[in-house]
């Protein structure tokens, strides 16, 4: 016995040591025919400071790049586009070159879907459980945050709240949802947004337009109504027909929808559009030169004049002429003719109405007052109602009661008692019965000499009686009033006096409102401004259109054009009934079948897509013929802005407590935070069980802008695989000690196998560090994936190097260099195999896989480098250890040995499962029914596997993504199989915009793509191009509610420099493109669509049909197009149309705002488009009822080959699905390559690995060492597809569905599969060609069993800690198929081929060198 020195436990720097720890002198002559590999571990362990140098210097690398890597900001990945994405291929090119012009698909936007679901199943519209969302609504659109010190609401954010120029923040948020069907939903109007509401639509929109060509169509188009002559003094009859279809139904108000709806075409719209443009300028005309005659008349008549009272009231009046004529323009005269009208209105309306009061009123009279009664009480005829109302409209304006009544029964003013008066209260205070320009028939009849004389009595019967100067005379004189709204008294001293007090209330109403300037406190104006104000009101009261301003918004006063509403009609209010009573749940649920509108009734955004937001529906093919029964979830969007339009929008001048300015990063807080709060408020208590809790609110925000609900479930989940890691290394580390731990302390390695295991933990992070620093941010796919998979591979290679170094015989040098030449090319072939089946991922553009990938290889490298490089070191540190007879963990303790025992291999307590588990049952004499059982189970695994293949399925949700635990699971899993739609869009690259075979193929393209199954309806009308043709036709409606009268909107109206206007033309249909669809007044059915945008012959205007010489009976189909345009006129006509059409398409703007509306953050849409036009985009259009993955995929499919296909004209579309489902096209056939590619390269490494290792054996020929490199390379090869197809199968039928996570993990196969078979194959060939069937196997099996049983267990711990994951989506996409994969392999590798190996046998396969060759 013998104790080793203390100098024996580290490399000596002067001598090489022999087996036995001896000094060795022939060291030298041994090192010179050493091999390269030799070199390297001798260098290692012959010299301190560079045995010092391969410890350490990987380990302080490998902390730097930890170092760097992880403290990195924003390291982890939230952006699913960055994950999920392909990220190469024509739809990738596609994407990068809209966004060259910042068109991200589908604008510049990001949405809250906020859900809500009946946790019975049943049905939601119900009052209850309506007003319960209702509330929702309301406590979430009342979210703020603070950042700061600013408060912020979602007004800030919203991506709509104006209603036009200086209208931000004065109109509430834009939102859809199913809401909108009822009257309850007006809760988000406030007083402000009514008011607005009111000025801008209202009375801009609805009143202020149809009005003037009300008086156009009874007074110049029809003879009917007592007019009928035209500006050109012949009589017109265009309208007769449709006035008298309106009067006979008794709905003389539906022709004011009629003014708006009728097709530019019909004969009655052409006669309107014509008429009321020669009325005005005719009207300006003659009042341009009547006060202008007027002024200088009286400019000469104050000059003759001696009286100084008269010259001054001469001189002031002729300047009051001179102003007017200054003031004049075609808005002042439409004005005066629209009041004018509202007073004929008034007349021929409420005639009826009146004479009924009347009569009321005259028994009242007639019993109280007799005498009175004699001449005020008498029977009166309609016509003389009537005049009646017209006297009253004349009469004085009353700053009691502004209101006033038509009935002459009281006093002046409403100041009187009942029956004391016999004249109208109130009244506008113009009198305009008087003879249009008779003024001037006054001046005509002055005598050369003569001057007027204001005295005469032709000067007050010709001039002041002239309704146009009364009426522009007020518009200059001085009036001090207010609107009030005072009430009429009743009879005096009778005992009636209370009751006749309230019976009046019915002839009149408080018209007034706080808006009405000046409420009940007089202030001075002008006449006309409180002419204006009755005639407003007039209009406005409840027995002509019922608006009230402050009170009335879109759901009390509907515009009358949506189907199934009517001008001055409400919205259906559920509140109105009980939902025990049968009759009016029916009733509720028949309003909620038709088409669903927001407030704009179609006119801006069309109907909305019901698919999109109602979803659990009983029936059906729903209709307000074939009602609803249930509705079992509804869904409302709320658009916002992202970070740009959040800066422009806080910076407006109207925003309340006053414009801020802040950062874009700013705005990505504050919109984070936003989209936090807003989340929560909405999907408050979503999983809390209470029998009064029967609406569920859930919702999903998009990650546009800022994290949204995907980005925040990504970066937790992400993080979230701390806990299992850490698990997982530590029973990694554990069983790892108990497989190298030996009774034996000096035999033991727990201290180096630690050392390895921490060695392989801090190369893997450092590679991922390294990954991060090159800029791959730590995805859901590397923190699932990797560190399980790369620290098991990390530690196999450990135990290969660990298990050759114990079945050497001693602890010296030549021990270590067999041991590391033993090790080194298998290592590096596992390695290479590794390296490239993750390099062979990156042909996959699915960034979840190749940037894994990359950072797998990354890992790859490391850990080689870690294996080959540094743990040798380690490990010779710990043979110094065992040949010095210290101890393992407790180093400083020592045992003296025998040196008789250095060189006997010892065995360890784990060969007992070789020998009483393994062998028994595959490599003895008596293994026959193990090896059935072995084939069986084979056969079974790839049956079974390739049966699953042809079960496959793709794709994954968000619902299988998304944890069970959050609200967010329970939206994505209603919205699948519910409300499965998503936004899409149609771009068109850098086409001939002007030709006009490209504009039609550009319509046939996106008419074709609605028209599949998948896509819903959409008017051609709202794509841009669309659009722009319209506005070039003489169907344009820009004119019909102009902002300014003085300035025409259509494109026949726009000037270009040249002389030429921005005029189309048309062509015949030979495209076969949709034609619109024409409404039919008389029809009980309503189309909420209007199709497309040409016409047939018969729908033709007559102006065009004499253009083209076509008669208007002639067959055929027109569309209308663009031609000849050069660029400087389109780009002209473009900024024309935008500034008057509102615009659209996503044109590129070379302006980064229009011009100011003279308040900040307030502009006009008259930006400069770049042309020639680079991009456009359509609107937004959505694809429905994708309730599975194949459905999705074949919509994707069927569209692309409409738009994407088309060779001619580039189109592509985009979207959540084109984004997202695109990988899964073709899915299968992509793993199949990327599996192939993989099994390839396995198959060429392995063929290169055992060429270098039969090579190095130097005793076999050339033919011998390829013959068996290539036997060996097919049996791996085999090996690995079976593994592969069964574990690919089996993967499918757990329910692993096909996708970029999968088919990664599946294929991962190939790697553990080649790294178990070529080490059996290669050892089974190097056997000694004495051996044969089952001795050859024995020999392999007896060295390889322990290694790769540990590795296989190692790997099998990694990957089962992540069935304890909380997350569904792990445990199936990772979990399944990996556990799958470590059986699978371990199994076919290990088992199976060792079965099969034991039944080839050739002597041009025992590649081995004999015993005695040694």
């Amino acid at each position: 016995m013998k104790e080793a020195g203390n100098n024996d436990f580290q490399p000596s720097d002067e001598q090489a040591i022999d087996e036995k720890g001896r000094p060795s002198s022939s060291s030298s002559s041994s090192s010179s025919s050493s091999s390269c590999s030799t070199i390297l571990f001798e260098s290692m362990i012959s010299n301190k400071a560079v045995h010092r140098l391969f410890l350490l210097a990987l380990p302080i690398l490998w902390s730097i790049l930890i170092g760097i890597g992880w403290n990195q900001e924003d390291i982890i990945e939230t952006d699913v586009n960055a994950i999920w994405t392909r990220q190469r291929g024509s739809y990738k090119q596609d994407l990068d070159y809209a966004e060259q012009f910042n068109e991200g698909a589908l604008g510049d936007l990001t949405s809250f879907a906020a859900m809500a679901v009946a946790r019975d199943g049943g049905n939601l519209f119900t009052p209850k459980r309506l007003e319960t969302i209702r509330q929702r609504m309301e406590l979430a659109e009342r979210t703020t945050v603070k950042y700061k010190g600013n408060t912020f609401s979602w007004n800030d954010l919203c991506a709509y709240n104006d209603i036009g120029i200086n209208t931000t923040y004065q109109f509430p948020c834009a939102r859809f949802s199913p809401m909108d069907f009822f009257r309850e939903a007006q809760w988000f109007f406030d007083e402000t947004d009514k008011v607005t509401w009111y000025k801008e639509v209202a009375r801009k929109v609805v009143v202020a337009p149809r009005v003037p060509r009300y008086g156009i169509m009874t007074g110049s188009c029809s003879t009917l109504l007592g007019g009928g002559v035209g500006s050109d003094s012949v009589p017109r009859t265009e309208c007769n027909g449709i006035i008298s279809q309106r009067l006979l139904a008794g709905e003389p108000l539906r022709l004011f929808s009629d003014i708006g709806n009728l097709e530019m075409n019909d004969p009655c719209k052409a006669c309107i559009e014509s008429e009321i443009e020669n009325v005005t300028k005719d009207l300006l005309d003659k009042a341009s030169a009547m006060f202008g005659e007027l002024a200088v008349e009286l400019g000469k008549s104050s000059n003759q004049t001696t009286t100084t009272t008269t010259t001054t009231t001469t001189t002031e009046l002729a300047s009051k002429m001179e102003s007017i004529v200054e003031k004049l323009s075609l808005q002042q005269v439409m004005d005066y003719f629209s009041y004018k009208t509202v007073r004929f209105l008034y007349g021929n309306l409420g005639a009826q109405q009146y004479l009924e009061s009347y009569q009321e009123f005259q028994g009242i009279c007639r019993g109280l007052a007799p005498e009175f009664a004699q001449d005020n009480c008498g029977d009166i005829s309609l016509t003389e109602a009537g005049l009646a109302l017209q006297q009253h409209a004349d009469h004085a304006f009353s700053s009691s009661v502004t209101a006033g009544t038509p009935l002459p029964f009281w006093g002046d003013n409403g100041e009187g008692f009942l029956l004391e008066g016999n004249s109208p209260v109130g009244g506008s205070g113009i009198d305009m019965s008087g003879t249009e320009f008779s003024a001037m028939e006054y001046l005509q009849s002055l005598s050369n000499n003569a001057t007027v004389d204001m005295d005469s009595v032709e000067w007050q019967s010709m001039v002041e009686s002239d309704p146009v100067y009364r009426w522009f005379l007020a518009g200059e004189t001085p009036m001090t009033a207010s609107c009030s709204n005072g009430r009429l008294k009743g009879t005096n001293g009778t005992a009636l006096d209370g009751l006749t007090e309230q019976l009046i209330q019915v002839a009149t109403s408080p018209w007034c409102t706080k808006f009405n300037e000046p409420f009940e406190e007089e202030g001075t104006y002008t006449e006309q401004y409180f002419a204006r104000m009755w005639f407003d009101l007039l209009a406005d009261s409840p027995s002509f259109l019922n608006l009230t301003q402050g009170t009335s918004d879109p759901y009390t006063w509907t515009l009358g054009q949506g189907c199934g509403y009517s001008l001055a009609g409400q919205r259906f209010s559920y509140s109105v009934g009980d939902e025990e009573n049968a009759t009016f749940q029916e009733y509720l649920m028949g309003n909620a079948s038709g088409e669903l509108y927001y407030i704009d009734e179609g006119e801006i955004v069309g109907p909305i897509e019901r698919t999109l937001l109602i979803g659990g529906v009983e029936p059906a093919n729903f209709s307000p013929q074939n009602p609803l029964t249930k509705v079992s979830v509804i869904q409302s969007l709320y658009p916002a802005l992202r970070l740009k339009g959040i800066v422009d929008r806080v910076s407006n001048c109207n925003r309340p407590g006053g414009p801020i300015d802040i950062s874009e990063a700013d705005a990505k807080e504050v919109l984070f935070r936003f989209k936090k709060k807003f989340e929560n408020r909405w999907s408050k208590d979503w999983d809390t069980v209470d029998p009064d809790n029967e609406v569920q609110f859930v919702g999903f925000f998009d990650d546009a802008g800022a994290s949204g609900t995907t980005a925040r479930l990504l970066e937790e989940i992400t993080l979230s695989n701390g806990i299992l890691l850490a698990a997982s290394v530590l029973i990694i580390a554990f069983f790892s000690i108990v497989f190298l731990f030996d009774c034996d302390p000096i035999e033991s390695r727990v201290m180096v196998t630690l050392f390895g295991v921490l060695l392989v933990l801090i190369s893997f992070f450092a590679a991922v560090g390294f990954g991060i620093i090159l800029g791959i941010k730590v995805n859901i796919n590397i923190a699932w994936t990797l560190p399980f998979i790369m620290l098991g591979l990390g530690v196999d290679d450990m135990y290969i190097v660990l298990l050759s170094l114990r079945e050497q015989k001693g602890y010296g040098r030549d021990s270590f260099l067999a041991a590391m030449k033993e090790v080194l090319v298998p290592v590096t072939m596992t390695s290479l195999v590794n390296a490239g089946m993750f390099a062979i991922m990156n042909v996959n553009d699915i960034p979840a896989v190749y940037l894994t990938a990359q950072v797998a290889l990354i890992s790859v490298v490391f850990l080689y480098l870690t294996i080959i490089l540094c743990f040798p070191a380690w490990c010779w540190i710990d043979m110094q250890r065992q040949k010095s007879g210290r101890h393992d963990v407790t180093f400083c303790k020592r045992t003296t040995v025998e040196s008789s025992e250095e060189n006997v291999k010892r065995k360890h307590w784990a060969d007992v499962l070789y020998e009483k588990i393994y062998q028994p049952i595959t490599l003895s004499s008596s293994s026959k029914l193990g090896h059935v059982v072995i084939w069986a189970i084979a056969i079974a695994l790839i049956a079974v596997g390739s049966f699953g293949l042809t079960e496959r399925s793709v794709g994954l949700g968000l619902e299988d993504f998304i944890p069970e635990g959050n609200q967010a699971n329970q939206w994505a899993t209603v919205s699948s199989t519910e409300l499965a739609a998503w936004p899409i869009q149609m771009s068109w690259g850098a086409i001939d915009y002007t030709n006009p075979e490209t504009q039609m193929r550009m319509l046939q393209q996106f008419e074709n793509v609605v028209a599949t199954a998948h896509v819903a309806e959409i008017d051609t009308k709202m794509v841009w191009m669309a659009n722009l043709l319209v506005w070039s036709s003489r169907h344009c409606t820009s004119n019909f509610g102009r902002d300014d009268l003085d300035i025409l909107e259509c494109g026949h109206d726009q000037v270009f420099e040249d002389g030429s206007t921005c005029s189309g033309s048309w062509v015949q249909n030979t495209y076969n493109l949709r034609e619109k669809i024409f409404a039919d007044g008389n029809a009980d059915v309503c189309s909420a669509y209007e199709g497309g945008i040409c016409r047939p012959t018969s729908q033709m205007h007559p102006s065009d049909l004499a253009e083209l010489g076509i008669n208007a009976n002639a067959a055929g189909s027109w569309c209308p197009v663009i031609d000849n345009w050069s660029n400087d006129k389109l780009s002209f006509c473009l900024r024309q149309w935008r500034r008057f059409a509102g615009g659209g398409g996503g044109l590129v703007l070379l302006n980064e705002t229009g011009t100011s509306a003279g308040c900040t953050g307030e502009y006009y849409s008259d930006e400069t488009a770049q042309v020639p036009i680079p991009i456009s985009s359509s609107p937004t259009m959505y694809a429905y009822d994708l309730l599975t993955h194949e459905t999705t995929i074949e919509m994707l499919q069927e569209t692309r080959a409409l738009c994407d296909d088309d060779e001619e004209v580039r189109c592509f579309l985009s979207g959540a699905p084109y984004d997202y489902w695109s990988q899964y096209v073709g899915i299968f056939g992509t793993f199949v390559e990327i599996a192939a590619y993989a099994v390839a390269v396995g198959f060429v490494i392995s063929f290169l690995f055992l060429i270098v290792t039969f090579s190095a054996e130097q005793h076999l020929d050339t033919r011998q060492t390829l013959v068996g490199a290539f036997v060996g390379s097919w049996l791996i090869s085999v090996t690995t597809i079976i593994s592969l197809v069964s574990v690919a199968g089996l993967s499918i039928l757990a329910g692993v569905k096909l996708t970029g996570f999968s088919n990664m993990s599946i294929v991962l196969s190939v790697g553990f599969s080649v790294e178990y078979s070529v080490h059996v194959v290669a050892r089974w060939l190097r056997a000694e060609p004495a051996l044969l069937g089952l001795e050859r196997v024995r020999h392999t099996m007896s060295f390889l069993f322990l290694p790769t049983f540990m590795s296989f267990l190692s790997s099998l711990i990694g990957v089962a800690c992540l069935a304890f994951t909380e997350f569904d989506f792990n445990e199936i996409f990772f979990f399944r198929p990996l556990i799958l994969v470590m059986a699978v392999t371990y199994f076919f590798g290990c088992w199976w081929l060792p079965v099969l190996l034991c039944y080839i046998n050739g002597d041009s396969l025992k590649m081995g060198k004999q015993i005695d060759d040694a």
